[in-house]
């Protein structure tokens, strides 16, 4: 176990405490997975929430995927996409969630 009295950071005295066990989640927190990622086939999205809306937009902002799936879990086959780097948006509760998908099919 280490204790300290005294913490400064290049000689100012710092009053600033926290406790590393105790993890705050916002209470409307939303949680979005995606996997496998990067992904060499089809695509798994997994949110708490029902996603309501879901894109997937290429590196230059076009949509080239979407869907209106209203359920919490979703399978995505992605043998149409080239093998790129991806955004992944989903509308969730009001808000837009998005993730950075990687595709790299054999």
């Amino acid at each position: 176990s280490v204790a300290f009295d005294a913490l400064s950071l290049n000689g100012v005295a710092s009053s600033c405490v926290a406790n590393a066990t105790a993890i705050e989640i916002p209470e409307h927190y939303i949680s979005l997975n995606t996997f496998p990622n990067p992904s060499n086939g089809d695509l798994f999205v997994v949110s708490n929430d029902p996603i309501e809306s879901l894109e997937i937009r290429d590196i230059s902002g076009r949509v080239v995927f979407e869907m209106k799936p209203q359920k919490n879990e979703i399978h995505i086959q992605t043998s149409k996409l080239k093998n790129s780097f991806y955004f992944l948006s989903c509308f969730i509760n009001q808000e837009w969630v998005s993730r950075k998908i990687i595709l790299n099919q054999r």
